[in-house]
């Protein structure tokens, strides 16, 4: 078929060119899978996918010359197993769970005109509808909850993939409909016409601006992983000090005045646990810890390793009563979990708390150095107990230094 004068494309090279592009790209999608094992990013899913389109369009060329069997039943086959393999990949680097049952849906949907036309000699185009609506349906359910659940803000990578998904889901549905009217013929698999052209075209680009979009988010996830992991404490897995406060300032900002609480809790007699029991055991102590508090805090709270044995937690949008239930939660919870030892000894570890409750006009500083007094209060009350804060207008000046056990 000439797109121009003297400009002609021949579905048979493009069903070769999908292919030949589909397994290079499965090449790809491999080596980057076996050098990120020991994360879940989707990888093999994509590269099991892109061969499957590859095998596939490298059977749908070869028809005439391979049996019916490979070049229509096994080749539509691997095209859904293909596209189901794409919802998948994007499942996994997203943490999102495919619809089971709209997809088990749309593959049997798929197959059954498949299987009509392969065992009952019907017409090929009933099969070139039910294919072309199921690989449809799952692209755009791809699309849909990649954009759903990509993280916030969604990078350019997110939107590019996208509008792939979206564009082939677009031209596989109109192929569904053409199929259905008198111009079925012109969608069939060899025809030279300009709505089986097309679907071949964006096909070929749909497959490759996806695939790039879909390396692109991946290395936007890892970029992200690898940030976090310096924002991290090696030993409680909480945030740094320094990370804590920067993010503390942005959630702030987003509040928009909405109240927020602090609370800084300090292990008690930790000085005593490393010179008793070593360094080791005392890790072990701090690690336990940040396990606890990473287990009871809400999905918006922010927690920080703040210094030695001193933690730091931000709760947006809570009141006093909301920190001292935390405050009070966490001490209970580190108090009914004695430490296993290294040498096989039990140790009881007990908390105190301080929680303050941001106040108009004050700033992130004065609300933690508030809820640092009451936490003074409570170690010198006999520790393993829970102070509220006092107003700003009557919180003392603080003239001492924490103390360090």
């Amino acid at each position: 078929m000439e797109i121009l004068p003297g400009l002609a494309l021949d579905p048979s090279t493009l069903i070769f060119s999908i292919g030949a592009l589909a397994l290079m790209l499965s090449t790809i999608s491999w080596s980057m899978a076996l050098a990120n094992q020991r994360q879940s990013l989707g990888l093999g899913a994509w590269a099991t996918g892109t061969a499957s389109v590859g095998i596939a369009f490298v059977l749908f060329f070869l028809r005439g010359h391979v049996s019916w069997f490979l070049s229509f039943l096994v080749a539509n086959s691997l095209v859904l197993l293909g596209s189901s393999c794409c919802l998948l990949a994007h499942a996994r680097l997203h943490g999102f769970r495919p619809p089971r049952r709209l997809g088990l849906a749309s593959n049997l949907f798929g197959m059954s005109g498949v299987l009509l036309v392969y065992y009952l000699n019907l017409p090929r185009h009933i099969a070139v509808f039910t294919l072309s609506l199921a690989l449809a349906v799952q692209l755009g359910i791809a699309a849909t909850h990649t954009l759903r659940h990509a993280h916030r803000p969604r990078g350019t990578a997110v939107w590019l993939a996208c509008a792939m998904l979206l564009t082939l889901a677009s031209a596989y549905g109109m192929r569904a409909l053409v199929s259905l009217t008198a111009q079925a013929d012109s969608v069939a698999l060899q025809a030279h016409a300009m709505p089986q052209i097309g679907a071949l075209l964006t096909g070929a680009v749909g497959l490759v601006g996806a695939t790039i979009a879909f390396f692109a988010m991946v290395h936007e996830r890892q970029q992200r992983e690898t940030l976090e992991q310096t924002r991290r404490d090696g030993i409680t897995g909480l945030y740094t000090r320094t990370a804590f406060l920067q993010l503390a300032q942005q959630l702030i900002a987003q509040e928009n005045g909405r109240p927020y609480a602090v609370i800084m809790l300090d292990l008690d007699h930790f000085k005593q646990v490393n010179d008793r029991f070593g360094h080791a055991n005392g890790d072990m102590a701090l690690s336990q810890a940040g396990r606890i508090m990473a287990g009871v805090m809400r999905p918006a709270d922010l927690a920080a390793r703040y210094g030695g044995e001193e933690f730091c937690m931000l709760l947006p949008q809570t009141d006093a009563g909301g920190a001292a239930q935390m405050a009070e939660a966490l001490r209970r919870k580190l108090a009914s979990r004695p430490l296993q030892l290294r040498q096989g000894q039990q140790l009881q570890l007990t908390l105190s708390a301080g929680h303050a409750v941001w106040q108009q006009g004050e700033t992130l500083d004065r609300v933690i150095e508030r809820a640092d007094q009451a936490l003074y209060r409570a170690k010198a009350a006999g520790r393993n107990q829970v102070c509220a804060a006092e107003p700003p207008q009557h919180a003392p000046q603080r003239q001492y230094a924490p103390p360090t056990a």
